[in-house]
């Protein structure tokens, strides 16, 4: 039995540990959004969720084991608009600009593992679709005028419950359109 039209997946609060794909598993070209809150993932990669690729809503909040620090990994998923992360492990020089279609990116509560927390430039390379950036709880201390490429779409940028104690003058400079921080 193969069910090849299935849109979405709620796998929420669930003790996940692992999902697993095989050379032989099928992506499903009709599925877009895929829940995983509160799980226990210990490696999330595109390869362990390649049946899902096609999905244009992700959501990893709060899961409570996956270790991020290398790499999201899940650079197959092209068509994402939406990408929710929190509480996980990240290094702050991650790079965003695999998911060009992002249109909204939550990352929250997380604990980078590098010293002094800045944003560079360099994470969201690409990312002219994106018109709404969360950075909420992220023990982010400094924003830079490299801190943001030219987000030609940004209207809302969230900054709120870190620990920012300098704000250069040009920072925003490269934000056209942003209405909200």
């Amino acid at each position: 039995f193969i069910i090849r039209k299935f849109f979405n997946s709620n796998l929420d609060n669930n003790p996940i540990t692992s999902i697993q794909n095989n050379e032989t598993s099928i992506p499903l070209p009709e599925f877009r959004e895929l829940h995983m809150k509160n799980n226990f993932m210990d490696n999330v990669t595109g390869n362990s969720l390649n049946i899902f690729r096609y999905a244009t809503y992700l959501s990893l909040l709060s899961s409570n084991s996956t270790d991020y620090k290398n790499s999201i990994s899940l650079s197959a998923f092209r068509n994402l608009q939406y990408l929710y992360l929190t509480r996980d492990s990240i290094n702050e020089k991650y790079n965003f600009t695999y998911y060009r279609s992002l249109k909204h990116l939550v990352i929250s509560n997380w604990n980078f593992k590098m010293g002094s927390v800045v944003i560079y430039k360099e994470n969201f390379n690409g990312l002219q679709q994106l018109t709404h950036l969360l950075l909420r709880n992220n023990q982010i201390e400094r924003i830079n005028n490299d801190s943001f490429p030219v987000l030609s779409s940004l209207q809302h940028l969230d900054l709120d419950f870190n620990t920012i104690s300098e704000i250069e003058e040009n920072s925003f400079s490269t934000l056209p359109k942003l209405k909200t921080l």
